[in-house]
């Protein structure tokens, strides 16, 4: 999308403002790449981290770390606390892998962004 008219311009600005202003007061530790990590899990849920990892472009560490603190409180990991966007869950047919799944309140925070969005 170009900004080339400018009452479209000023209206797509205040919406991502907006967006904007809705993450850091759901959730005032998310950076950008958690956030990327999470709409990534939510157009594909079941991913693995290591889908994450290649989607996002990082090292292992740290999609595992970006996908734990958007995890619950069994999946801790790091400094920050859980947010409880996700469920980690282990794969039935291989138990080092992990499945990625958006919680009820991960659903919640997708949702109240994209009515802000649109």
């Amino acid at each position: 999308m170009k900004l080339t008219d400018a009452n479209e311009a000023q209206k797509t600005l205040r919406k991502l403002q907006q967006g904007v202003a809705f993450i850091r007061q759901s959730e005032s530790e998310f950076s950008i790449v958690a956030l990327h990590a999470l709409l990534i899990i939510a157009s594909d849920e079941g991913c693995t981290v290591s889908d994450v990892q290649a989607k996002l472009g990082v090292t292992k560490a740290a999609a595992s770390r970006n996908v734990h603190t958007l995890g619950d409180q069994d999946n801790r990991r790091g400094d920050l606390p859980p947010m409880g966007l996700i469920s980690i869950k282990v794969d039935s047919a291989d138990i080092r892998r992990k499945r990625l799944y958006l919680t009820d309140k991960g659903r919640g925070f997708l949702n109240g962004l994209a009515d802000i969005i649109n």
